[in-house]
């Protein structure tokens, strides 16, 4: 079941680059964490609720979350992660959590909660105590992973 779920978020995040001109290079195989530990200094973290309940982190360097958050805002230069590239990058993880949700199979309710961005170095997320899966988006700006815990 969370395999399914991890399917569609994952093509929906893949159009979202798409439709930011940005060209996924290719999607890994899905695999089981083995700890809840980033490699990445940048967290996204979206809570879901309703028929399907968890939390879907999208994680990604800090350099890559830059330039996602650039092309988003059209290239209009700004010093650092300040506000504008920090909502830009929620952005991201908003339209592709909407798109996912919005693509679940018929009769499938699920809402999401606000982005949550978090920066920080050798990080630890408790995603789900149940079930996670993550798969890894390459892209020409770096890479982005999905990681997908449901609770029930």
């Amino acid at each position: 079941m969370i395999s399914s779920y991890l399917d569609v978020f994952t093509r929906t995040t893949s159009d979202v680059l798409m439709q930011l001109g940005i060209s996924p290079a290719g999607c890994g195989q899905q695999f089981a964490p083995r700890l809840a530990e980033s490699n990445h200094e940048l967290l996204v973290l979206v809570g879901l609720a309703h028929d399907i309940r968890g939390n879907v982190v999208f994680s990604m360097s800090e350099a890559t979350a830059m330039a996602i958050a650039t092309t988003m805002l059209c290239g209009i230069p700004s010093d650092g992660w300040d506000d504008l590239k920090q909502s830009a990058i929620r952005e991201f993880a908003n339209m592709s959590s909407g798109s996912a949700v919005s693509a679940l199979p018929s009769g499938i309710v699920a809402d999401i909660t606000p982005p949550m961005l978090i920066l920080g170095q050798r990080m630890s997320v408790m995603v789900s105590p149940k079930e996670v899966m993550a798969v890894k988006i390459d892209t020409a700006l770096g890479e982005v992973e999905i990681c997908l815990g449901l609770t029930r």
